[in-house]
């Protein structure tokens, strides 16, 4: 049950301390509904927006209580789509947050984007340095993959460049891993990050991958930091995994949260009826389920994911209760959201929030189910 957090999880324990990163260079309508999804449950987190070379984010740090940050170098996320991006430059911007975090009271730094959505609060996170996607072992990195290390290990020892050794040297741990599973939704201890980033060699930092989410697990590893997957944090167009984890998981329960998100959608008059082609799509790879499982999971979810929402007929405070109901059945963060599909509003809406001070010691100091539930209770206003 997404409700009960594992007893041996370090619960968060203020306001501010879990922190969020976020990276764009554009106000967009995605970007506004996701971090309105954060300041429904967070709206005292330190929130560092960061504009990659693009606008100046002033009118959005007003209106969300964010701070924004403005780079004059655009870099993106990855260095197939700009030559400026490196790992160590990226980790660099991602240590000016973490301090800025954490003179602000935070411990743990949260990467965020524009596809990602908060469902319900975060209340802890497993005793690790980095954690990650629950549900995500991307075991298909080119570097890593057995041809590019057949051809390594057929090199002779003089033409080994620096590279090539850490790559070796890492392919154990990744190996162990079973691929990585950092994406959005990941969050570093800002503690270890720093004193890693602190003793590293700049020649080492420059070898790593250089995409934004392998390059931050590919620098853990580098350092003997502990990367845990938190079951929390899904990818919502797979089956539900805790895969670091031994206890039992239910492979069906994403596609129960879309489901149930779905169903209100629709009795709530904000997308069409479940009817035509695609349900008879949906039938069919439903049908499909005994003999690929895997195969009919995630072809539901796809269905279920690229249903749109718009403004619902029946009025928003249907959607929002109702929506409020499936939550047990769902993460607390998703990813990827790459169309509208939980933003039902015509504009992202300042959200509806719990005063921290007010329930501390029903939501932080004692059971955090019971402020998820008292959340959920309340009426929209």
């Amino acid at each position: 049950v997404f409700l009960e957090m594992p007893h041996d999880w370090i619960p968060l324990k203020s306001p501010t301390d879990l922190a969020f990163y976020f990276q764009t260079d554009r106000v967009s309508r995605r970007m506004e509904f996701s971090i309105a999804s954060v300041r429904r449950f967070f709206p005292e987190a330190p929130f560092y927006l960061l504009s990659d070379g693009g606008d100046l984010f002033t009118d959005v740090a007003a209106k969300w209580n964010v701070t924004a940050v403005h780079s004059a170098m655009r870099m993106h996320l990855a260095q197939y789509a700009n030559e400026n991006f490196t790992c160590q430059r990226h980790l660099l911007r991602l240590a000016e947050a973490a301090r800025w975090a954490q003179d602000k009271g935070a411990r743990y730094l949260m990467i965020w984007e524009e596809d990602t959505r908060m469902l319900r609060p975060v209340r802890g996170f497993p005793d690790a340095d980095v954690i990650t996607m629950g549900n995500i072992h991307n075991d298909h990195c080119g570097v890593f993959s057995p041809e590019s290390m057949q051809r390594l290990e057929q090199k002779k020892e003089k033409d080994l460049a620096p590279g090539d050794l850490r790559r070796m040297r890492q392919r154990d741990r990744y190996t162990a891993r079973q691929g990585f599973s950092a994406g959005p939704g990941s969050t570093w201890k800002i503690h270890s990050l720093l004193s890693a980033l602190g003793t590293s060699k700049s020649e080492d930092l420059d070898e790593l991958y250089q995409v934004q989410d392998l390059c931050w697990e590919d620098f853990a590893l580098m350092t003997d930091q502990a990367v845990q997957r938190s079951p929390e944090v899904q990818q919502m167009l797979s089956p539900y995994g805790d895969l670091d984890s031994q206890r039992p998981a239910d492979p069906l329960r994403n596609l129960q949260c879309l489901w149930c998100l779905d169903s209100c959608k629709s009795s709530c008059g904000c997308t069409g009826l479940r009817w035509g082609v695609e349900w008879l799509q949906y039938l069919a790879v439903w049908l499909l389920w005994p003999l690929a499982p895997t195969f009919s999971i995630i072809e539901r979810e796809k269905i279920l994911w690229s249903r749109p929402c718009q403004d619902c007929h029946v009025g928003f405070a249907c959607w929002d209760s109702c929506r409020d109901g499936c939550l047990s059945l769902c993460p607390a963060v998703v990813h990827p959201h790459k169309g509208t599909t939980l933003d039902c509003e015509k504009e992202p809406l300042p959200a509806r929030t719990v005063r921290w001070d007010e329930n501390a010691e029903l939501g932080w100091q004692g059971d955090g189910a019971k402020m998820v539930d008292l959340i959920w209770s309340i009426n929209t206003m």
